[in-house]
């Protein structure tokens, strides 16, 4: 059960939340000095699986999945399919910017232009893309902080 659920509110149907650790983000955002071993990620990562529409070079919406989700961007889980309608050839790219659109809530809808910051294939058929938030469309950063945080106040296990 979601911590949203527990405290009675809508949560999108079929999302699974859970927290992370205590420090979460993506490899840029990980602080300096401390060895490769330990997590050194500078923001809270809350884990989850939630579809998102990715809408890149290729100009047309496609839905993919989104793994995780923190102050600072977010991670994707995309089909080969989904990668060949976000991008350029297919190919995955740092710095290549997308527009990803989810929702949070029944009624809180975010969009948000990410840059690709680091991508990794999975298996034959599955990319990981972390993603760093670049812009949002009216209060987008202020309700993913406020749902960040009412996740990490009530975890789930």
């Amino acid at each position: 059960m979601s911590s949203k659920a527990r405290r009675g509110q809508k949560s999108e149907p079929g999302a699974r939340v859970s927290v992370r650790g205590l420090r979460g983000s993506y490899p840029n955002r990980r602080r300096k000095g401390t060895n490769k071993d330990e997590d050194r990620r500078v923001f809270p990562r809350v884990c989850m699986d939630l579809r998102v529409a990715i809408i890149g070079s290729g100009g047309s919406p496609v839905t993919a999945r989104m793994l995780d989700l923190s102050r600072a961007g977010l991670k994707l889980g995309l089909t080969k399919d989904a990668a060949l309608g976000v991008f350029r050839d297919g190919a995955i790219r740092p710095g290549d910017v997308v527009e990803a659109q989810f929702r949070l809530s029944a009624e809180d809808v975010i969009k948000a232009k990410c840059r690709v910051v680091w991508s990794a294939k999975m298996d034959d058929d599955e990319y990981h893309v972390g993603c760093e938030f670049v812009r949002f469309h009216k209060q987008g950063y202020e309700r993913i902080e406020k749902y960040l945080m009412e996740c990490l106040a009530y975890p789930t296990v």
